[in-house]
């Protein structure tokens, strides 16, 4: 199906209808519990077993993640490329994993390999639904028949007007991941309150407010949204952490700021959710990043 084989990982969180019907391949990757639980997630889950995992951490199981190797890159890309097809492969966020660099290792070997089909590695500066943002777009790209050169050229213009804006309320698992210390950790809770962060112009985390409760956290989503938004593309998703009901009020300010707003909602993916925790909501769009911060 068209001129190049796109790819992403299991950090994306496209629904498995539309990965096989638009010929989107995902590389799995890996969750791991300290009690020996390793869940390869492969991007086909259904949200029954997305489920099951979320509840596994409210009731205390924490999860890390483990990288997709160069080697395993290359042994995803090279049949593709040994077809004469070229690869697109967005990837997970350097500012938040090393997986563009080891990706970048995998292409610049078998780019070396092969001189009629290459790799093309897309720094996505995004996770989760921003990532599908970008693969969509991919997907339009190559029906349209633009080769791959060019259709990565424009994601990696895209990558720098996706946004990110989102709220978690578990911050022992920010405070794991090192975005809070323990004591403003043990406040927050003890205080109810929800911290908002961003993936800045870099693509890496960062707080930006916090809000006493749920309701008034979804409300300053809102704000920010209003705030960055392009006001051209209506395509946004609201991702979520297995909280639906949170995800609908979310998804009905955006529509009141937007009646066109076309919002998938989705599950987040452990290998995100493993980070943020359960109880976690985002909403995702095409704007200006640095308004994200107003």
């Amino acid at each position: 199906m068209g001129s190049f084989v796109i790819f992403a990982d299991a950090s994306s969180d496209l629904s498995p209808d539309y990965l096989k019907a638009r010929d989107v391949r995902v590389l799995p990757m890996t969750c791991l519990s300290r009690d020996g639980d390793v869940r390869t997630l492969t991007g086909y889950e259904d949200d029954d077993y997305l489920v099951e995992m979320y509840r596994d951490m409210r009731a205390g199981k924490m999860y890390s993640t483990s990288q997709i190797t160069p080697q395993e890159y290359q042994k995803a890309f090279e049949p593709v490329l040994a077809g004469g097809q070229d690869v697109v492969y967005i990837a997970l966020s350097s500012g938040l994993t090393s997986t563009v660099e080891s990706a970048t290792m995998a292409a610049e070997k078998l780019n070396g390999r092969f001189e009629s089909a290459r790799v093309h590695v897309v720094d996505s500066l995004s996770a989760s639904g921003g990532i599908d943002l970008l693969l969509e777009k991919a997907v339009s790209f190559r029906d349209a028949g633009q080769s791959a050169e060019d259709a990565a050229k424009k994601l990696r213009a895209l990558a720098k007007q996706v946004c990110h804006v989102f709220m978690v309320t578990d911050l022992m698992h920010l405070c794991r991941g090192g975005r809070l210390s323990l004591a403003s950790a043990k406040v927050g809770a003890l205080l109810h309150v929800i911290p908002l962060l961003i993936i800045d112009e870099m693509g890496k985390l960062e707080v930006i407010d916090k809000k006493r409760g749920e309701r008034g956290a979804i409300k300053e989503l809102r704000k920010r949204f209003e705030n960055s938004w392009n006001g051209q593309d209506h395509r946004m998703y609201a991702i979520h952490g297995n909280w639906p009901e949170e995800a609908v009020r979310l998804e009905q300010e955006i529509l009141e700021k937007d009646p066109e707003a076309r919002i998938d909602k989705r599950i987040i993916s452990p290998v995100i959710g493993a980070h943020t925790g359960p109880e976690m909501l985002a909403i995702i769009f095409f704007g200006d990043r640095a308004k994200l911060k107003n």
